[in-house]
């Protein structure tokens, strides 16, 4: 009767133990989708980075060049250019807000608005240079 009742206590106390490992393990899955979400963000944003930084530089040529030449409908294009890049850039501070504290849908919908803008400003660009 006491092996019976070791084994019991024992049994009981296995259960308990896996039990309340089972948390941790899944805190511990929830953590490495966490970092792998994290890190594909922080992939995206560093991509971003690089064609905001390539983006600037154009639009900033851009500008050089309307004070240089001074006609009226670069400065129209210059003024539309303008308000494609405010809106990109806005975008882009939203979307490295997200990467760093919003859930997977903040980040979803900040990409969204960036990519978004982001496109319109590549089709204004190319409207200016054709």
């Amino acid at each position: 009767m006491k092996t019976v009742a070791k084994f019991a206590v024992m049994t009981v106390v296995a259960a308990g133990l896996a039990a309340a490992a089972m948390p941790v393990i899944a805190a511990d899955s929830a953590v490495a989708v966490q970092l792998a979400a994290g890190s594909e963000q922080d992939g995206y944003i560093d991509k971003a980075q690089r064609e905001m930084a390539e983006w600037k530089r154009k639009v900033a040529g851009f500008g050089r060049d309307v004070k240089r030449e001074g006609s009226e409908m670069k400065k129209d294009a210059s003024e539309k250019l303008s308000k494609a890049w405010d809106e990109v850039e806005e975008n882009w501070q939203e979307l490295k807000q997200a990467g760093k504290t919003a859930g997977d849908k903040s980040w979803e919908k900040a990409r969204e608005a960036y990519e978004t803008s982001r496109k319109k400003l590549q089709e204004t660009w190319n409207d200016i240079e054709s």
